[in-house]
């Protein structure tokens, strides 16, 4: 197998950009009404956003990566260390703190350019709960470094073997000349560019660890600094929907040819995914706001508080199968007879909407356009 590295003519990337232009258009669209619905929120609005997609971003993609973390608890870190938590915000685990510093790296200074103490930076950081590997520097073990899977010793099969270290310093010195050095003019480059900048980090494979959760951050930096801004997108969102998917695709474009059209559609797809999140991500989150001025307006009790709390945590896909008597009785620990008169009288208050009959009866949160 040669991999793309191994080619005289690596790292000249060629693609065909017409079958990425339907999926580019859509992207515009969306890119638009993004903007569009941001322009739209007051500061207050716009910071909760914000903090939602780094959060959603920074869990999502240790997520892919077979690292869970709270996302409540990173948000918490998040605005401790940007100054918005109150005095009795504590610090988080060592790695959730170091996931909100890369976060926050990542997205600062999108004008400046990439260079390779900023990735070590970046690094460092999210390897600050780690002590048995060589953070904030390039890989220098003469072990080849592989991602292999199979646990029977000589059954192992490899995926894909990066560089080897001897030759990183060079390597990387030319990839960050083409981070830096292309010239960006349009969203559809942006993306691109993104695209193939994570393609190429992916299989430089730097650092001993961490590779893929700096790659997807650098790919958001690379992003806000084509567009101009940064754009509350979770890149990770789209790519966790269908991991397999990413690493098949990421798989397929490191061997063969220099073409990677197939990549950049996929890519493309990703960022239109990630694009069409956003719009449902804020759009309720102006609904939320709105619901929760209109639950001021009515005398309700600690029961239907909890639960209509409970139901706006949900988010945009809502609360499974709507909340029923059965649901609303278990979490308020009250009767059901008690249970359908709070339901009844959330929805003649116009707070909820009953859907079905009978037994059957479910209750969804209602908002205003």
């Amino acid at each position: 197998m040669k991999y793309i590295w191994q080619r005289e003519d690596f790292p000249m990337y060629t693609y065909d950009p017409e079958p990425l232009a339907p999926v580019t258009e859509q992207c515009l669209v969306l890119l638009g009404e993004v903007r569009g619905l941001i322009s739209l929120l007051d500061k207050g609005a716009q910071e909760d956003v914000a903090l939602s997609r780094l959060s959603t971003e920074g869990s999502l993609s240790s997520r892919i990566e077979g690292v869970t973390i709270s996302p409540d608890e990173l948000r918490s870190s998040l605005e401790r260390q940007l100054g918005l938590a109150g005095e009795t915000s504590h610090p988080q685990s060592r790695y959730v703190e170091g996931v909100a510093r890369l976060m926050i790296l990542s997205l600062s200074d999108i004008g400046e350019p990439i260079t390779a103490e900023r990735l070590h930076d970046w690094h460092r950081a999210l390897m600050e709960d780690r002590r048995d590997i060589h953070s904030g520097q390039w890989r220098s073990s003469p072990l080849p470094m592989q991602i292999v899977s199979g646990r029977i010793i000589g059954r192992e099969e490899v995926h894909y073997e990066a560089p080897p270290s001897s030759r990183l310093d060079e390597m990387m010195r030319d990839f960050l000349s083409f981070c830096n050095s292309v010239t960006v003019e349009s969203v559809s480059e942006a993306i691109r560019h993104s695209g193939i900048c994570h393609l190429y980090f992916e299989t430089l494979h730097p650092y001993e660890d961490g590779n893929g959760r700096v790659g997807r951050a650098l790919a958001h930096h690379i992003l806000a600094r084509g567009l101009g801004q940064d754009i509350p997108i979770s890149l990770s969102h789209a790519i966790e929907m269908d991991r397999a998917i990413y690493y098949a695709r990421l798989k397929e474009a490191s061997v063969g040819t220099m073409d990677v059209t197939p990549w950049l559609l996929y890519w493309t797809e990703t960022v239109r995914l990630a694009l069409e999140e956003t719009v449902s991500r804020i759009t309720f989150s102006r609904r939320r706001r709105d619901f929760i001025r209109r639950m001021s307006e009515h005398p309700l009790s600690e029961r239907q508080i909890k639960v209509l709390h409970r139901m706006l945590e949900a988010g945009p896909e809502g609360f499974a199968g709507g909340m029923t008597p059965r649901k609303y009785a278990s979490l308020t620990r009250t009767s059901k007879a008690t249970a359908t008169r709070d339901l009844a009288k959330l929805s003649e208050w116009g707070l909820l909407i009953p859907e079905g009959a009978g037994r059957s009866t479910a209750y969804r949160l209602v908002f205003r356009e």
